[in-house]
């Protein structure tokens, strides 16, 4: 018989008392430092004003733990998402438009809404199917993606946005000659610190101590006075309700985008939710995680939040710092409104080739090179999906790539399943 838990969260509520609470307020409070930077850059990377990656950060979170199913994963902003919709909708609109925002918004409630049919029709079995291949080629072509896109801040040079990688790297190198060499220096500076700090001191916040560091060389080199160009500042608001204003013909524009972000962000989700219950010998429940995913997408929608999912960083974070329940969401977001009404302004000295090169930072931790190394050296066929995934990722659209690797995925699956080996 078809069931929906309505409220999940009263299966883990009874096991909240005192030592959790302080546990989950302090895992909660990791949290929001660490993802100060990140929803900054995350937002940057969707061609989103940066506020937007912290109002994602606030309400996806909430949602996402109340009524998924997930005792340790925070959910937010994540890397592949971001270039999803960017890839989407910078072809559409001029990114940080207004129009791009509300294309944005639209876009995130149609992903909740088809998140949200996949768990009522209890498909989270059939997700579980997809080639592990897929992910590991669209996550690399979605870095190259990323890596490609931010070089412009990172040399200091405008480009015009939009098309694939190849595109990118094309008009790139016909701005070359406009380098500005302290754009270059803070960008390096900023990326060499991300990196020794993650080898060196990986509990420390490393994105944040980096991000802080190429802000203070900036300003002692005085670089907005040589051209560098900054962030800006953020508004000290919090999320309010707003009804994205679209036509019928965008929402028809907009589907395709919205059915590849749904599938991205359960395939992460469903991953990170069942290693970690794997791992904490916990229940997990895959459809009740896909309406969990589905509610806070279609919910942040309305409140200036774009597509989120499971965040694999937050989630560790969340675990090594002790996190007990997904109360430690909740407090996340408590303390991240708090930092944003309090620290706004000073993301106003935050100088755009430090951004960028923390974003290449995010974009080189996100190819695993030991696994793309596996999948060539194991089984033909995952090394067919890979190769096909990322080729259409890097040479067509980075949305279309999802759909590449899903069908090749699938076609592989069906032929094994009706060849299968037979032992004599």
């Amino acid at each position: 018989m078809f069931h929906i838990d309505i409220f999940p969260a009263r299966q883990w509520l009874s096991q909240v008392n005192g030592q959790t609470m302080r546990a989950d307020a302090f895992a909660g409070f990791t949290n929001a430092a660490i993802v100060l930077p990140q929803g900054v850059a995350f937002a940057t990377i969707a061609g989103l004003p940066p506020e937007y990656g912290l109002y994602t950060a606030m309400i996806t979170a909430v949602i996402a733990a109340i009524f998924g199913s997930s005792m340790i994963m925070i959910s937010g902003p994540t890397t592949a998402i971001s270039a999803v919709l960017f890839a989407t909708l910078s072809d559409v609109a001029a990114p940080g438009s207004a129009r791009y925002i509300e294309l944005a918004l639209m876009l995130t409630i149609m992903v909740g809404i088809f998140q949200m049919a996949g768990g009522i029709g209890k498909l989270g079995g059939i997700v579980s199917f997809v080639s592990h291949s897929v992910m590991t080629a669209f996550t690399a072509a979605a870095a190259l993606l990323i890596a490609v896109s931010q070089l412009a801040g990172a040399l200091g040079v405008h480009v015009e946005r939009g098309g694939n990688v190849i595109e990118r790297i094309w008009r790139l190198g016909e701005h070359f000659v406009e380098v500005n060499m302290m754009a270059v220096l803070i960008s390096s500076f900023t990326l060499v610190s991300a990196v020794a700090l993650a080898k060196l001191a990986p509990k420390l916040p490393g994105f944040l101590i980096a991000l802080i560091g190429g802000s203070a060389l900036a300003y002692v080199l005085d670089a907005s006075s040589h051209g560098v160009s900054m962030v800006g500042a953020l508004p000290s608001d919090l999320p309010n309700l707003h009804v994205p204003s679209v036509t019928f013909s965008d929402v028809g524009a907009l589907a395709p985008g919205a059915a590849a972000i749904a599938l991205v962000g359960l395939l992460e989700a469903i991953s990170i939710g069942r290693a970690f219950a794997v791992r904490r010998k916990e229940d997990f429940d895959a459809n009740q995680e896909m309406i969990g995913q589905g509610l806070s997408n279609t919910v942040g929608g309305f409140f200036q939040c774009y597509a989120g999912s499971g965040s694999f960083t937050r989630s560790g974070v969340n675990a090594s710092a002790g996190a007990m329940t997904p109360i430690s969401g909740l407090f996340a977001s408590a303390f991240l409104a708090l930092i944003l009404l309090f620290v706004a302004p000073l993301v106003a000295y935050i100088p755009v080739p430090a951004m960028a090169g923390l974003i290449l930072f995010v974009a080189w931790k996100l190819i695993d090179i030991a696994e793309l190394h596996h999948i060539f050296s194991t089984r033909c066929a995952e090394t067919v999906i890979l190769c096909l995934t990322l080729a259409a990722g890097l040479f067509i659209e980075l949305d279309f790539a999802i759909y590449v690797g899903v069908i090749a995925s699938l076609c592989v699956f069906i032929y094994e399943s009706a060849s299968p080996a037979v032992p004599i």
